[in-house]
C-alpha cells in the first residue's frame, strides 16, 4: 500500500492542527494531483481517500473561493442555491479543526469537485445504487472501511468502546482519535465522530432531487454500536443536513 506521511495530519501528531486531508484548501482544484494529500488503498479498484473527514477550516476555504457561485452542480442538485452550512456557521473561534457538519449531499459533492475529487461512491468511481452502499464489492467507502470486506469495523471485528469517537456530546477534531485507524493504515474516523455522505442514492423520489434518499455511512458520536460498523448504511434526504453528518472525498489515482 502507498500511504500518506502522517506528519501532515493534525490529529495524531501532525503539524497543522488536524487538517491533513485539507491541505489543498488554498489550491484550486485541478492544479495538483488530487491524490497528493490522500491515502492510496489497494482495494479491488485502486482508490485514493481523504485520511480524515473534511474540517470546518477546509470548508471555509471552499466557501471563500466559490462565493455566491453555485454553478456546475448535477441535475439532482438544481434545488441547491447555497453552499453555506445550515447551522453552526461561521465556526466559533478554535473550532476550525472539527469536521464540517450541517451540509447537505450537494454541498459535499461540490466541495469534493472543487478539490478535483469526488464523493466516495462505486469502486473505480461513479455513483452506485442506494442498496449497494453496504457492499464492499461495490462501494469503495465500505471496502476501505472493512479492509475489502475482512473486518466489521475499521480496526477489527470486535467493537471496542472508546476506540473511535463513539460517545460524548459532539465530534472531535478530524484525525484526533489515533486508535480509530483502518481498515487501511493512514485512514481515520471511518467509524464514529460524524457520519459521512456517500454517492449512493435512490434518484426516483421526484423531479427536484432534493428528496432523493442517499446513503450515510460510519455512524457518529452518539450512534449505536451496530451503526458504527462498516457495512451499516443509514438513509438521508439529499437536501437534508444535521449536526452529526459530514463527509470525506475519494479520487481515482492518475
Amino acid at each position: 500500500m502507498v500511504g500518506i506521511d502522517l506528519s501532515l495530519l493534525d490529529g495524531p501528531g501532525g503539524r497543522d492542527g488536524g487538517r491533513g486531508s485539507d491541505a489543498g484548501s488554498k489550491v484550486d482544484a485541478g492544479l495538483l494531483d488530487p491524490c497528493a494529500d490522500m491515502v492510496v488503498v489497494p482495494i479491488a479498484a485502486q482508490t485514493c481517500v481523504d485520511p480524515t473527514e473534511v474540517s470546518r477550516d477546509a470548508y471555509a476555504a471552499f466557501l471563500a473561493a466559490r462565493g455566491a457561485d453555485t454553478g456546475g452542480q448535477s441535475a439532482a442538485c438544481r434545488f441547491n442555491t447555497r453552499f453555506t452550512p445550515e447551522a453552526s456557521w461561521p465556526p466559533a473561534a478554535g473550532t476550525g479543526a472539527l469536521p464540517v457538519t450541517w451540509v447537505d449531499w450537494c454541498d459535499a459533492a461540490a466541495y469534493c469537485s472543487w478539490r478535483g475529487k469526488r464523493l466516495c461512491g462505486g469502486l473505480g468511481g461513479g455513483s452506485i445504487a442506494l442498496f449497494d452502499a453496504e457492499d464492499p464489492a461495490r462501494s469503495e467507502w465500505t471496502a476501505i472501511c472493512s479492509a475489502d470486506g475482512d473486518r466489521k469495523l475499521p480496526y477489527g471485528n470486535d467493537y471496542l468502546p472508546g476506540r473511535c469517537r463513539d460517545s460524548g456530546n459532539g465530534p472531535v477534531a478530524v484525525g484526533a482519535t489515533p486508535g480509530c485507524e483502518g481498515g487501511y493504515p493512514g485512514v481515520f474516523d471511518l467509524s464514529g465522530n460524524v457520519s459521512e455522505w456517500q454517492d449512493a442514492c435512490d434518484d426516483a423520489q421526484g423531479a427536484s432531487g432534493g428528496n432523493d434518499l442517499c446513503a450515510v455511512m460510519g455512524g457518529a458520536w452518539a450512534s449505536d454500536p451496530r451503526d458504527l460498523e462498516c457495512d451499516r448504511a443509514q438513509e438521508a434526504r439529499r437536501q437534508s443536513a444535521s449536526a452529526d453528518r459530514g463527509f470525506r472525498c475519494c479520487a481515482t489515482p492518475n
